[in-house]
């Protein structure tokens, strides 16, 4: 065993470690199903799950060992060389690594699950709190608006009998008006009849001066 491998085994190792307290590395010794990624296998992963912190780690680990499965293919045809069943050390080191990167994949796909799960849940729940906040202010600023509603009413009001009056005391001032008016057209006609009847005397003078002048030629 090579000193890289020796290495990426110990990190594992206390990788494991640390994920056991926290999860309890529930599929390290899965035994792998034929559905592997079946909505139920990893709705049951995503449960035993039981902070952000673990599912982090979860995905972490289960990259670190779907990386360590691709390198375990790294040079195997050069290893099983030398073996006497050469074709049966390859299959084998190929099974051996989609089984552990299967097995990875299941732990992969639930910590994301619940981490995006978590995810909506504090979006539902912000969501939830901006409602409880904004219905808290409405409450408290209820008897400001009522308060407003009522001033404003009072000014309508005030509008309202305004014009109500104004239209009243125009129709009552309507006779007089109509009074006036006829008065006024009534002299205007007089003053007309007068004018014209001057223009008609002048002229008759004129003609008349006119006419004299004319018999004493």
């Amino acid at each position: 065993m090579s000193k890289n491998i020796t290495k990426s085994l110990l990190k594992n190792v206390a990788y494991c470690a640390t994920f056991a307290l926290l999860s309890g590395c529930a599929l390290t010794s899965l035994n792998v199903a034929e559905d592997l990624l079946a909505p139920s296998t990893v709705l049951l992963q995503s449960q035993t799950i039981n902070s952000t912190k673990s599912a982090q780690l979860m995905e972490q680990f289960a990259l670190e060992q779907q990386a360590l499965a691709d390198a375990s293919l790294l040079n195997i045809e050069a290893i099983c060389q030398p073996k006497f069943l050469v074709f049966k050390c390859i299959n084998d080191a190929k099974k051996a690594r989609n089984e552990r990167w299967d097995a990875a994949q299941i732990n992969l796909t639930a910590a994301r699950l619940y981490l995006r799960t978590q995810e909506a849940n504090q979006t539902k729940v912000d969501l939830l709190n901006k409602v409880a906040a904004h219905e808290a202010a409405e409450k408290l600023n209820a008897p400001n608006r009522a308060a407003n509603a009522k001033a404003f009413q009072a000014k309508y009001n005030a509008y309202v009998k305004r014009q109500a009056d104004y239209a009243a005391q125009q129709a009552a001032q309507a006779p007089e008006r109509a009074a006036s008016a006829a008065a006024f057209n009534e002299r205007v006609s007089v003053i007309e009849a007068i004018k014209a009847k001057r223009v008609a005397d002048n002229a008759k003078r004129v003609a008349e001066a006119e006419a004299k002048r004319l018999a004493e030629e």
